[in-house]
């Protein structure tokens, strides 16, 4: 060998070194170097220096970090993004490390109401009249 290639963006260095494999899920690689000191390849949105997001999750080609839009927060896998809890709200903005994406409604900002009621339980079907 003469040389070393680098990984494309979204993808790694394979167990043996001798290809690049997909980053794993909640990962991300934007394709630049990275030295022996920074640790993994791929890193979570959250942890990487460009980003340092905590409402932010990998796009889909594992290339960079997308934002989870108002009312929603990324999911527990760093996947996508899923509803904020009840009673609480997220602007859609980036939300420093260690804080909570999603928070509890202030007093002066009471939740919206549900997009729509709960489902009633059907009524059994009536006799046929004799």
């Amino acid at each position: 060998q003469t040389g070393c290639d680098r990984c494309p963006a979204g993808e790694q260095p394979n167990g043996t070194h001798t290809g690049c494999e997909q980053c794993p899920a909640g990962t991300f690689s934007d394709g630049s170097p990275v030295s022996i000191y920074e640790g993994d390849v791929c890193k979570t949105c959250q942890i990487s220096s460009a980003y340092r997001d905590n409402n932010a999750y990998p796009n889909a080609d594992q290339t960079g970090c997308d934002q989870c839009p108002a009312g929603e927060q990324p999911n527990g896998a760093y996947t996508g993004c899923e509803q904020c809890p009840a009673g609480t709200f997220s602007t859609g903005t980036p939300v420093p490390l260690y804080n909570d994406v999603c928070k509890p409604y202030p007093p002066s900002m009471p939740p919206s109401p549900p997009a729509s009621p709960p489902p009633m339980p059907l009524s059994p079907p009536s006799p046929p009249a004799s």
